[in-house]
């Protein structure tokens, strides 16, 4: 849902900080995700400050390393959130009443503390005024508060004519009335209580996605595929990435940006399914392009990239150069064809086919061995390249590990290409 409230939150376990040291390390538990440079507060507390390192320890831990916030602040169980969870007016949240034998809420102005879910200290204790409505069998306030807010968190409602009572929540974020409905029916298979895993299999069914606490990491969800912290439903991955997988087709691929805005998704869905195709090798980002990564690449070039991928075929190990080319339409069809990865290019200008540079390199290489040198007339003398297409190639090599450069320029083979 793109109106869905932010979830990441850190749990600080404890927090040390050595002598003149700027940054403080804490051990901490997770909730969705965070980024190194992710400007974030502590509750309780307003100060901002940057997380800037986040390492996996053992037992789903982190180690965080912060800046800007007195070591004083961060005592164990404290609640660290980015800064753009501040919530604002008209973010909606859905919740459950904890106490579902207990007198029914009266739909109104209640006052609202509390946050973070069940096994955490609460230490949101000021009061926030929302209105509360009643929606089948949930109930929906609008957020006016700053708030760590995530799934299962417990919250205390209280009206003014004295009516106290817990709260759970079930979805942070707005619904509209298909969803509403939605997440009413998936209740009733919990007899209208479900636990904090069924809160997330809730989540997961109506977005299709959802990013688990540490403490739910082991979970299989039927249905979704597991990638880490994240699960996303099978069905709705495959049609996604095959819609993916047809727009990475076009010559040249598609331009991230432009992918992103024909796909209709949410931000963290779209994403979590690329992640997994990249993983998977289906496609692959270059240039800021998302590309096919199947077999059949050239098929799917426009036709003037076809005609001057064959020029590249037929130039050989002789290699074609861009500047030979007279038609300005076509040289820039070179770049969609590098972009792909169809052609090894040098120096931005020749252009070789995978099987014309892999019978260059066998010249490089022949009668060498592991750990000789590899200079710039060695490479001269076997393939008549220009000192211009030398240096590329050495780089590219240097970049690949076939070869390390020495304190004295000597280049060395660490292994054959």
């Amino acid at each position: 849902m793109d109106k869905r409230i932010p979830t990441s939150v850190l749990s600080i376990i404890k927090a040390t900080q050595e002598k003149g040291e700027k940054l403080t390390t804490l051990t901490c538990r997770m909730t969705g995700s965070f980024k190194p440079g992710t400007k974030a507060i502590i509750f309780p507390g307003e100060k901002e400050f940057l997380v800037k390192e986040i390492t996996e320890i053992e037992n789903n831990n982190y180690s965080v390393k912060v800046k800007g916030i007195p070591f004083k602040s961060c005592i164990p169980f404290a609640v660290i959130t980015p800064v753009d969870l501040k919530v604002k007016y008209s973010k909606r949240a859905y919740f459950i009443p904890s106490d579902f034998h207990g007198k029914d809420f009266i739909p109104g102005e209640y006052d609202i503390t509390g946050g973070i879910f069940e096994g955490y200290r609460l230490f949101n204790r000021d009061k926030y005024k929302a209105k509360v409505k009643k929606i089948g069998n949930m109930y929906s306030a609008d957020f006016p508060f700053k708030s760590p807010i995530v799934p299962g968190a417990e919250f205390a409602f209280e009206n003014k004519k004295g009516f106290k009572g817990q709260m759970k929540l079930i979805y942070p974020g707005y619904l509209d009335k298909k969803s509403e409905n939605s997440i009413s029916a998936r209740m009733n298979k919990f007899r209208f209580k479900p636990g904090v895993k069924g809160i997330y299999s809730i989540i997961l069914r109506t977005d299709n996605y959802v990013e688990l606490p540490s403490f739910l990491l082991d979970e299989e969800f039927d249905g979704a595929l597991k990638m880490g912290n994240v699960r996303v439903m099978e069905r709705e991955y495959d049609s996604l990435k095959n819609k993916i997988l047809k727009q990475s087709k076009a010559s040249g691929g598609i331009l991230f940006g432009t992918l992103k805005k024909n796909i209709k998704a949410t931000h963290e869905f779209f994403h979590g399914v690329v992640k997994k195709m990249i993983e998977d090798e289906l496609v692959f980002i270059n240039d800021d392009h998302l590309i096919f990564n199947g077999s059949g690449q050239e098929d799917f070039l426009s036709p003037l990239a076809k005609d001057g991928y064959q020029q590249i075929i037929e130039a050989g190990i002789t290699g074609l150069s861009v500047r030979t080319i007279k038609n300005h339409g076509m040289v820039r069809c070179f770049q969609e064809i590098k972009r792909m990865k169809l052609a090894y290019v040098l120096d931005d200008d020749l252009y070789y086919s995978k099987e014309a540079f892999n019978k260059l390199l066998v010249k490089i290489f022949t009668g060498k061995s592991i750990g000789d040198k590899l200079s710039i007339q060695d490479i001269r003398d076997s393939s008549g390249l220009s000192r211009r297409y030398i240096i590329s190639l050495l780089n590219s090599l240097e970049d690949e590990m076939v070869i390390e450069r020495e304190i004295n320029d000597d280049r060395i083979i660490k292994k054959f290409p």
